[in-house]
């Protein structure tokens, strides 16, 4: 019988995290074995949890060639041009705010693009947890010196979502933008500036200003 060399990609929805496992060659019982961490805090009230996706790949070795032509010349070629769609789940992460560790197996299904027959599952262990090196809670110290009239402004810039895509796809790929901020005083001429996020529209920054 024939055999594939899958591979997996996960993305979340709503944000740029993303992650794709080995190929394992010539296999349909894969045994991938890896973790992935995605910063991915709770909105408010009304957020609404995003979900999962997991697609599942065949990579391919004669799309692989022609890819490697193509960047060689200089052209755009997305990654997943190199790979055949082998299936999809998507995941629901609402019932994971509980923190408690979750261990099953989910059957794949057709995704929009990709053949529609389509048939096994892929075990995947899941946690959304509290981290604390991702917390960040600026000036959360007691203030100091109530009674006295302010003379200094601190600025925390934490992070932006769904930003607009400024720079645009060319032949395959995904648009995205490299987002930085600005700051400036209407009272004065200095200025001050974020680092450069490359890649996102989701940019985590946690930097701050005096």
């Amino acid at each position: 019988g024939g055999s594939s060399d899958p591979r997996v990609r996960l993305s979340i929805a709503g944000s740029e995290a993303n992650a794709m496992s080995k190929t394992v060659k010539r296999c349909l019982e894969p045994a991938w074995k890896e973790g992935f961490t995605f910063p991915l805090p709770r909105g408010p009230e009304s957020w609404e949890a995003p979900s999962l996706l997991v697609r599942v790949e065949d990579w391919d070795e004669i799309s692989a060639a022609r890819f490697s032509v193509v960047a060689r010349a200089g052209g755009g070629r997305d990654a997943r041009s190199q790979a055949d769609a082998m299936g999809e789940v998507s995941v629901p992460l609402a019932p994971l705010l509980d923190h408690q560790i979750k261990r099953d197996w989910y059957p794949l299904v057709a995704g929009a693009k990709g053949p529609k027959d389509v048939s096994g599952e892929i075990q995947l262990v899941l946690q959304w947890r509290f981290n604390p090196d991702l917390d960040y809670e600026p000036f959360n110290e007691p203030v100091e010196h109530p009674d006295e009239e302010p003379n200094e402004l601190r600025v925390a810039i934490i992070q932006g979502r769904r930003l607009k895509a400024m720079d645009k796809a060319l032949l395959y790929g995904k648009s995205s933008s490299d987002p930085m901020i600005e700051l400036t005083l209407s009272t004065s001429q200095k200025k001050k500036k974020t680092h450069v996020k490359k890649h996102s529209l989701e940019p985590l920054w946690h930097e701050q200003f005096i």
